[in-house]
């Protein structure tokens, strides 16, 4: 299988370069934060940084009210993402029915899956992933052969272990994913908020999990809060005492508008600490074990050091207030243009575009833009086109659509790229015939406004 090609799977440059006006990336668009970009500057990138992170993990220990030693430093949100799956993947490959809760001070007590005397395996780990998010969280699960189950409202998911219960089979681990305000959508996922406060009302962690006890067994959870500091309306839908129960992962960079310098971090569960016998410790103490021998590069330790700051914070805040009225401004003008705008918390949203707009860029689609016979069809997406000539960073991908409502997006698409204009196209995502538009400044809206009018 072919990946992607760069317009459908994600933002950013692509074959032609940097977009002059780039709405397919969520990234603070009053950025990159000033006191960050000092910080940065100041960055020692002549020596190695610590490969504990120290001082980072006490410093966010103390932004979040938590021990430092909750705190676990990563490369990038992806990073992380796949380093908890794989730390999944390592329980549920060396557990066997009935082998008990290892001590969270040997993070790998069981080697390559080594059966026990009389015992049966365990179904292997299941992911679940909302219907629309990024795409980094089944990949991952892929990655290191776990099944993917999707959910849509979570009151509902999973349920996966209360079906094993009443068929009388092992429990499998079981862990979710969620993004709060989500990703493409920008909302809290319906029920979402009543499932964290659930969870956190159980005293007791998922180590029956491991033994295949029949009973309840809630999902590990982790909710992705990237978009958290880039919440424009509403507040926080989550409780302290909530969150002390789940995984949270944050990646500031977005926020500060600086999504080409990487750092992320996750912040564990209270009872990775205080239960040395929970699936939770064991499930910390292999994540510790997975991570590289520098974690974080210099300039993303400024980076994680700098965002407590009270300056940063307060740039943060101001940008907030300008990115209100330019959303409202993008919203009214797509509206204005016979796009249909779903509602977002956040700093984007996803709109589709009115069936003249997409006829009316298939009309400009050159020749050599068109979908060609079924003979060559299969010319890898991936490929980087020739911009030499007459094709363009397009042109495979319009062979390589299956429907004519492909072929409408990606006329679209090009159209307004090849006029410095990049949107998201929303169907890796889950939602075709609909794109994510991250908010940007006026300028690049009115270029966007002659673009569509033209």
């Amino acid at each position: 299988m072919n990946p992607a090609p760069s317009h459908l799977s994600h933002g950013g440059p692509d074959a032609l370069g940097i977009p002059p006006h780039d709405f397919s990336t969520n990234a603070n668009a009053c950025g990159p934060c000033p006191p960050v970009l000092q910080a940065l500057q100041q960055a020692s990138v002549h020596t190695y940084p610590d490969p504990a992170c120290t001082a980072v993990r006490q410093r966010l220990g103390r932004w979040h009210g938590v021990d430092a030693a909750r705190i676990v430093i990563g490369a990038s949100a992806s990073e992380l993402i796949f380093r908890l799956t794989a730390a999944l993947g390592m329980i549920g490959q060396g557990r066997q029915a009935g082998a008990g809760v290892p001590s969270a001070h040997d993070p790998l007590p069981v080697r390559a899956g080594l059966p026990l005397a009389g015992a049966s395996p365990l179904p292997p780990p299941v992911v679940w992933v909302p219907r629309h998010a990024y795409g980094d969280y089944a990949r991952a699960a892929h990655a290191h052969g776990l099944p993917v189950r999707v959910w849509d409202t979570v009151r509902d998911t999973p349920q996966e272990a209360a079906d094993s219960s009443r068929s009388g089979a092992s429990c499998p681990l079981q862990l979710l994913w969620a993004t709060e305000p989500s990703s493409p959508l920008g909302h809290t996922p319906e029920g979402l908020a009543d499932a964290v406060h659930a969870r956190s009302s159980h005293a007791r962690q998922t180590a029956t999990v491991l033994q295949g006890v029949p009973g309840d067994s809630p999902p590990l959870w982790v909710l992705d809060r990237a978009y958290a500091p880039l919440r424009l309306s509403g507040t926080d839908p989550f409780t302290p005492a909530a969150l002390d129960v789940v995984w949270q992962l944050f990646s500031p960079n977005k926020a500060l508008g600086m999504t080409g310098v990487r750092g992320a971090w996750l912040v564990a569960p209270a009872a990775c600490l205080n239960d040395s016998g929970s699936l939770q410790a064991e499930l910390f103490g292999r994540l510790q074990a997975l991570a590289p021998s520098w974690p974080l590069g210099a300039h993303g330790e400024a980076m994680l050091m700098a965002w407590p700051e009270p300056a940063v914070q307060q740039w943060l805040a101001r940008s907030l207030d300008t990115l209100r009225d330019w959303k409202a401004q993008l919203e009214e003008g797509l509206r204005r243009r016979g796009w249909t705008v779903l509602p977002s918390v956040s700093t984007f949203c996803c709109a589709r575009p009115p069936r003249s707009a997409l006829e009316a860029a298939l009309s400009m689609m050159r020749p050599s833009d068109m979908p060609t016979p079924a003979a060559d069809r299969f010319t890898p997406a991936n490929q980087v086109p020739d911009t030499r000539g007459s094709s363009t960073p397009f042109g495979h991908a319009m062979r390589d659509a299956h429907t004519p409502g492909e072929r409408t997006q990606l006329a679209l698409l090009a159209m307004l790229r090849q006029q410095g204009i990049k949107l998201r196209d929303a169907t890796s995502f889950g939602l075709p015939g609909w794109f994510r538009l991250g908010v940007r400044p006026p300028e690049s809206q009115q270029a966007l406004w002659r673009a569509l009018e033209g």
